[in-house]
């Protein structure tokens, strides 16, 4: 591979880095280490692949290597990002290590409908802006003490509370709502009807909304098919319990996420921390793995047998709801990408929160 290509796949992966003409010596250590391997790489020879590059690097450096992904914004609850769909396996493989045998068997899911999603989840101060505009809104629901202050995740929602935020954000920035008190979508879920009965979820409407669970997983993965979506994490039956809370123990995971292994930290002393800390995964996301759980659409059961296009599971007010993505509080095993876990919809609790998508027009 020549040096010219080496330099690209460096600005390709590393855009701030300047790097003049064929010098490779402004590049990220990754980059000189093949050199140093690999002379004839930056000799003009054509004796590696792009491809012998990037796994070389793989094996090095675990490290999520930002990928540009599009993003929208707006003043409320920032920053999200488009979410390009396809097949995938949603669930764990069996020998992944404490995975749960009965709601996690894997199945091939095809989603096709792109959708934007944030890039923290929804955090008190964004909670606050929206209430001041939409006073309907209930007032920030979060338990102090398991929190510390407004860029903290908004924690202790129940899931009708979620909906009802997501609704009064559609109608304030002029989207369509999602969410209905009946069958028909005539009567929209709003301050006065959220708290009790059945809920109705329209799927053409182009406001916000919780995510299904498979549009999560996916978005948490981001291409992987690894029990993190950041490779080289020495995840294994050893540590994937309790024997992983210790700190130092899994110090990749513990850059990407909170969970019990560094939640007494100065950022939030055995509390959730401040929305957006950790490294994002590969499309961008933060806190996918750990701080706060984050509630899902769909009600919580098995998943289908065979493959599934678009599927979501819509279950009765009385059904637990899915969340995902782990805490703060909990164990490695719980801020996999397949973990799942019911609550019931009327829940509060110090480690629940959410995140919000909204479908791509």
């Amino acid at each position: 591979m020549k040096a010219a290509a080496l330099v690209l796949l460096c600005q390709l992966l590393y855009p701030t880095t300047t790097v003049k003409g064929d010098d490779l010596t402004e590049c990220p250590a990754l980059f000189r280490a093949w050199d140093v391997d690999h002379p004839s790489a930056c000799t003009g020879m054509d004796a590696y692949s792009i491809l012998d590059f990037i796994s070389y690097i793989e094996d090095l450096c675990p490290c999520n290597f930002p990928i540009q992904v599009p993003t929208v914004s707006d003043l409320i609850i920032g920053d999200q990002r488009q979410i390009t769909v396809g097949p995938f396996t949603q669930g764990s493989p069996i020998a992944e290590p404490c995975r749960d045998n009965t709601y996690e068997e894997a199945f091939s899911h095809t989603l096709t409908k792109d959708f934007y999603i944030m890039e923290t989840e929804v955090s008190r101060q964004m909670w606050l802006d929206l209430k001041a505009l939409q006073p309907s809104l209930a007032s920030d629901p979060t338990c102090l003490a398991t929190t510390g202050g407004l860029d903290h995740p908004v924690q202790c929602l129940t899931w009708s509370e979620a909906l009802l935020f997501a609704n009064l954000l559609s109608m304030q920035l002029g989207f369509d709502p999602c969410y209905f008190k009946d069958e028909f979508y005539l009567i929209v879920l709003d301050g006065s009807n959220y708290s009790a009965g059945q809920q109705y979820y329209d799927d053409s409407a182009d406001g916000f909304r919780l995510p299904v669970e498979g549009e999560w997983e996916y978005a948490a993965r981001a291409d992987s098919i690894t029990p993190f979506s950041t490779a080289g994490i020495n995840y294994n039956v050893t540590n994937c319990d309790t024997a992983g809370c210790t700190l130092g123990t899994l110090p990749i995971l513990e850059s990407i996420a909170w969970f019990c292994a560094n939640k007494f930290d100065v950022q939030g002393n055995n509390t959730s921390k401040p929305s957006g800390l950790k490294e994002p995964n590969p499309w961008g996301l933060n806190d996918m793995h750990g701080n706060v759980w984050e509630y899902c659409w769909d009600d919580f059961s098995v998943y289908p047998v065979g493959a599934q296009t678009d599927y979501r599971s819509d279950g009765n007010p009385s059904s637990s709801r899915a969340i995902r993505g782990g805490s703060w509080f909990h164990g490695a095993h719980f801020c996999r990408s397949a973990s799942r876990t019911p609550v019931g919809p009327g829940a509060r609790g110090g480690l629940l929160g959410f995140r919000l998508v909204r479908n791509v027009p």
